[in-house]
């Protein structure tokens, strides 16, 4: 444009910014941004969840399944389902070290890969309506595992899954009598008549995620620009981008490409015109 109108060199410089590929609202796209973190949010806490579990249940074999105490002994197998209890129990450690690489690791890492995968999907979007859809159909990928699952397992082995019952994994171990529970109301409602134990029970107990989702936010945006921009004359711009040299893209490519980015030519086929 500056080439075109060279007169309005100075005026387009003040009033177009090359670095929002397009989007006239950065608030609009740090707001999609937040709506796909939100999104992950539950994926996030489900990883944690996992550590715990493994981490809590007994590091010895243990049955999940066990026969319910009222169950008619019979060997008609066809209601078999509704005479036992599945439950969490007890596992061994070589057990436990399997689902720990095999199923807790992979789970955290599509985690983390598809939240960097989507933070430069939607900070590369040029349209409003674009990236407003993309920024919800992200979530997809995070549930592929699951359908996968649920595709491929059996019929029984679903209604297993639905009926193991859930573990407490913080207990309690206060008894709640009358004196106690008399004490957590009058705590209850001291907090409630003091304006800054609510505030910090708000920020503590209620805007923790959201707290989280807004730093989270912070790292992978500005992650986002110091790995693709660079910050010249008070706006960020793209750097220099270079083509790969061939179309093979290896795992290390993908997981590890601090230690082995894929190989570019020397010359870029775009960069900031100066």
């Amino acid at each position: 444009m500056k080439t075109v109108f060279p007169d309005q060199a100075e005026t387009i410089s003040q009033m177009v910014d090359p670095g929002e590929y397009g989007l006239e609202s950065y608030t609009c796209r740090l707001l999609c941004v937040r709506v796909f973190l939100i999104s992950m949010v539950p994926e996030m806490k489900l990883c944690k969840e996992m550590i715990e579990l493994l981490w809590y249940i007994p590091t010895k074999n243990e049955p999940w399944i066990r026969l319910k105490e009222d169950a008619e002994k019979t060997e008609n197998q066809e209601h078999w389902l509704e005479e036992v209890n599945v439950k969490v129990a007890g596992m061994s450690a070589p057990w436990k070290m399997w689902n720990l690489i095999f199923v807790c690791v992979p789970k955290c890492v599509l985690v983390l890969y598809t939240a960097k995968a989507g933070i430069n999907f939607l900070m590369e979007t040029a349209g409003v309506d674009d990236i407003i859809v993309n920024s919800v159909a992200l979530n997809f990928l995070l549930g592929l595992d699951e359908l996968i699952a649920g595709a491929l397992m059996s019929d029984t082995a679903n209604e297993i899954l639905k009926m193991c019952e859930d573990l407490p994994l913080h207990y309690d171990d206060k008894k709640h009598d009358d004196d106690t529970t008399i004490q957590k109301y009058s705590t209850e409602q001291q907090v409630s008549k003091s304006f800054w134990l609510l505030l910090i029970n708000l920020f503590s107990n209620k805007l923790i995620k959201l707290i989280f989702v807004i730093v989270l936010t912070t790292v992978l945006v500005g992650n986002y620009y110091h790995r693709s921009c660079d910050y010249k004359d008070g706006r960020w711009v793209s750097k220099a981008m270079y083509a790969p040299i061939d179309m093979h893209y290896t795992l290390l490519n993908a997981f590890i490409p601090f230690f082995f980015p894929p190989e570019e030519g020397k010359t870029p086929y775009w960069q900031m015109p100066e």
